[in-house]
């Protein structure tokens, strides 16, 4: 299956958090700086840990799609629940991609609690990581990759659909979803896809692409030659 397919959003941080796909799911930016420094691959958006965020908005269908949020970061500090992407609005359901006080967690909160995945690593700073965050209300089951790999994986019970709650609440980059933001992330992120449909263990590592990750649109190789799909 190609990688385009079921791609609502992709955020290739170039100046600005436009989305890259024709489905227009553009973010607003707060004291987000752009710049070649800030990137994995050309230019990335910095967060500066007290006031940065990009507000996002609804990209997934409903609160029952299976979904991949998939891209790289590079921590400045690693704080606990600071938030990478976290997710409610309107329907979508409650998901949060965050950090730990030295890794990674996926965490979603269905209607019968949260369920958090926990990346056993300890990580450090100034370092490029990719993520593949992954859950499939359906199957009852959730993944949480690092650097193409399969780090934490686990089973949703009970009532597996996502939580949305009643309420003022966002999708976000950098921060958390309340309508008064906390949680700041310190650090950048690039090169970020949202899926409504779980990416497989095959697919991640092809976005990591053994470290030099690759962009929108993804490439198709056919022996020494690549194509690439725009949509």
């Amino acid at each position: 299956m190609a990688l385009q397919t079921n791609l609502l959003a992709y955020y290739k941080m170039e100046g600005n958090s436009n989305d890259a796909t024709a489905d227009g799911y553009n973010g607003t930016d707060t004291a987000i700086t752009y710049g070649a420094s800030y990137g994995k691959i050309n230019e990335g958006a910095n967060f500066n840990g007290t006031t940065s965020l990009i507000n996002l908005p609804v990209i997934m269908p409903n609160n029952t799609t299976d979904r991949t949020y998939a891209g790289w970061v590079n921590v400045g500090s690693f704080v606990a629940n600071a938030v990478i992407q976290g997710s409610n609005p309107q329907g979508e359901g409650e998901t949060y991609v965050e950090l730990t006080s030295t890794s990674f967690q996926w965490i979603v909160n269905t209607a019968s609690g949260y369920f958090t995945l926990t990346d056993p690593t300890s990580r450090s700073t100034g370092t490029w990581y990719h993520l593949g965050c992954v859950v499939q209300p359906a199957s009852n089951s959730m993944t949480l990759y690092v650097n193409g790999v399969s780090v934490a994986s686990g089973n949703l019970s009970g009532n597996t659909s996502i939580k949305t709650t009643t309420g003022t609440w966002y999708a976000r980059f950098g921060a958390n979803i309340q309508s008064t933001p906390g949680a700041y992330l310190t650090g950048d992120i690039d090169e970020w896809g949202c899926w409504d449909r779980a990416l497989s263990a095959s697919e991640i590592s092809t976005l990591y692409n053994g470290g030099s990750g690759i962009t929108y649109p993804f490439p198709t190789s056919f022996g020494s030659f690549f194509l690439f799909f725009n949509v």
